[in-house]
């Protein structure tokens, strides 16, 4: 058994892997939480209705759960 110094600065093997995991994660949030605040603005630039804008809202809800399962958050 082998005993691998636990450097968390390092950005080589698993800590490569531990920081991508949380830079990702983070940036799934901010644009997770700037869809609302934005939603006006998106819906505007696209030409959506209000029914697509409601639309849309409810399949990122959906979809959150299968795209966690499937990545593996």
């Amino acid at each position: 058994m082998s005993l691998e110094r636990f450097d968390l600065f390092a950005f080589n093997g698993k800590m490569k892997i531990l920081h991508l995991s949380w830079m990702v994660f983070f940036i799934t949030f901010v644009v997770w939480f700037n869809q609302v605040p934005l939603l006006q603005a998106i819906g505007r630039s696209l030409a959506l209705t209000p029914a697509e804008i409601k639309t849309l809202l409810t399949l990122n809800v959906a979809l959150a759960i299968p795209a966690r399962v499937l990545i593996g958050c």
